[in-house]
């Protein structure tokens, strides 16, 4: 999953509708597709680093993966150039967010991935950090902030099972512990169904095996005829 450069979410992607085609001339598909094919060998990228730079505590795979993706978004949108500095910032900043709902997914499979800070460094100095849309709707979901090691550190005692089950249901938020309590009643349930099952076959072939219409008594493993 590392080697995904990008996340789009399709809750951000717009429904597709009428007014969004154009009434003018456009590229039929096969020309469109030849263009880009063209534009494969030339990278787009350095367009970025004329105006902003890319945090220096981010990865080679996470720069890779952001310088690509800035490439791909300005062949499309800006393939002869022209573009202003607030429209790279913007291309660069979505990006960076593509690429660290791809970290933070993985931070979810595995807490020990390390801290990664999405930032870039525009003209004038200025740090400016980038966050996801769902990191600042739901924070308490996300092990960003200033307990962010506290977090990590409960979230691999939860991992390894050293920490008490009393602390755990502790930690974990409402929503979850209601769904893992929902998914145990049913597990049980299921299980509570199939040892019904099991039990009235076993009468069935004992009634069919005896010639008996009386009831069957079971009785551990041992099955007897009523009298």
């Amino acid at each position: 999953m590392d080697r995904l450069h990008a996340y789009l979410p399709g809750w951000e992607v717009d429904v597709i509708r009428g007014e969004m085609f154009t009434s003018g001339y456009g590229f039929i598909v096969d020309y469109l597709a030849e263009i880009l094919r063209h534009l494969r060998s030339q990278d787009f990228a350095l367009r970025v680093n004329q105006h902003f730079t890319v945090g220096k505590s981010i990865s080679t795979r996470d720069r890779d993966a952001v310088y690509k993706t800035s490439s791909g978004l300005l062949k499309l949108l800006f393939p002869n150039g022209g573009e202003s500095e607030a429209e790279l910032e913007e291309l660069l900043h979505l990006s960076m967010e593509c690429r660290k709902r791809v970290k933070d997914q993985l931070f979810r499979i595995d807490s020990t991935y390390p801290d990664v800070d999405f930032h870039y460094v525009g003209a004038d100095g200025q740090k400016r950090r980038v966050t996801t849309v769902e990191e600042e709707e739901f924070p308490q979901f996300y092990g960003g902030g200033p307990h962010a090691h506290l977090k990590r550190k409960r979230l691999r005692k939860q991992q390894e099972g050293t920490m008490p089950p009393s602390a755990q249901h502790r930690t974990q938020p409402k929503l979850l512990r209601s769904l893992r309590d929902w998914r145990k009643a049913m597990l049980s349930l299921r299980r509570t169904v199939k040892v019904s099952a099991t039990r009235n076959s076993s009468v069935r072939t004992s009634t069919a095996r005896h010639g008996s219409s009386s009831p069957i008594l079971i009785s551990g493993s041992s099955i007897r005829s009523g009298t």
